[in-house]
């Protein structure tokens, strides 16, 4: 099914809808990544680094690097915890405007 069609099926102002449309997004970007097989990932706006965390699980023959312009301390101490594999770069701006 078109992804789009599959989309808009959805009210994203519903918590429970939603959540749904997440899964199947999510879904439909990992299918796409295994058929396309890319070697570098960029997530940008990191926050948790999510993304990241689910392609090192699928890919772990690429590089990734995750950027987060605004991050917080709590969660770098959480995400450096939960890296596992020593190609994983993170990325966080830490200058002052």
């Amino acid at each position: 099914m078109n992804i789009l069609n599959q989309a808009i099926k959805y009210n994203i102002n519903d918590e429970k809808q939603r959540k749904l449309s997440t899964k199947i997004l999510e879904k439909f970007f990992i299918d796409i990544n295994r058929i396309l097989n890319p070697k570098v990932y960029f997530e940008i706006g990191a926050h948790q680094a999510t993304f990241s965390k689910i392609i090192s699980e699928i890919q772990p023959e690429g590089k990734i690097f995750a950027f987060e312009a605004n991050p917080y301390p709590e969660l770098i101490d959480s995400i450096f915890t939960q890296a596992t594999r020593a190609d994983l770069r993170l990325s966080f701006d830490f200058a002052s405007g």
